[in-house]
């Protein structure tokens, strides 16, 4: 049999927020007999929706043993107001990191399931402080500029149902309420 497991993708953060990370990727094949096999299938993280909360990590999915991991948090500038938290989460790929006072980086990705986050734009100018891209399982998240938030890596294609699809796109980097926001990569990653 055939497979494709993707993991969840992680949530997004808030106030510069650095875009969540892709969920993991893993295809392949394996011999099987009549049996019943365990399935899980790994929920999305909760994006941060205010100053006071984090956004959390994708939920793993597992197949038989196989297990895709969930996609890293996207970092936040007050929740909690500490360099950890500004910092893009560990995943299957790494969560961007949010603008701040200073650069901070992404989210770190996992070998064989996808990339680094992006680090975003920090600066003493709030206006000019944008988040990081999230990491896609093909590529990793785009660091931000100067009022450019980064773009999300895009995920890998695959043509299991018979059309060819992307999976595990990370998330765009975000922006004050008015400027522009970074693009989710391919397969799944939101703006």
């Amino acid at each position: 049999v055939e497979y494709l497991i993707v993991g969840g993708g992680g949530g997004a953060g808030s106030t510069y927020g650095g875009g969540g990370g892709g969920g993991g990727v893993v295809a392949g094949s394996k011999s099987v007999g009549a049996s019943t096999f365990s399935v899980t299938v790994g929920s999305g993280g909760v994006g941060s929706v205010d100053q006071l909360s984090s956004a959390t990590i994708g939920d793993s999915s597992v197949f038989d043993g196989v297990t895709a991991l969930g996609g890293g948090r996207g970092g936040s500038l007050r929740a909690p107001l500490t360099t950890e938290g500004q910092t893009g989460g560990d995943g299957a790929s790494g969560g961007g990191g949010a603008g701040a006072d200073a650069n901070r980086p992404g989210g770190s990705g996992t070998t064989g399931q996808g990339f680094d986050g992006g680090a975003s734009f920090g600066s003493a100018t709030a206006e000019e402080r944008v988040g990081g891209g999230g990491g896609g399982a093909s590529e990793a998240g785009e660091d931000a500029a100067n009022d450019a938030p980064g773009n999300g890596g895009d995920g890998v294609a695959s043509s299991i149902t018979g059309t060819s699809v992307s999976y595990g796109g990370g998330g765009g980097g975000g922006n004050r309420e008015s400027g522009p926001v970074g693009l989710g990569g391919a397969g799944g990653g939101g703006n």
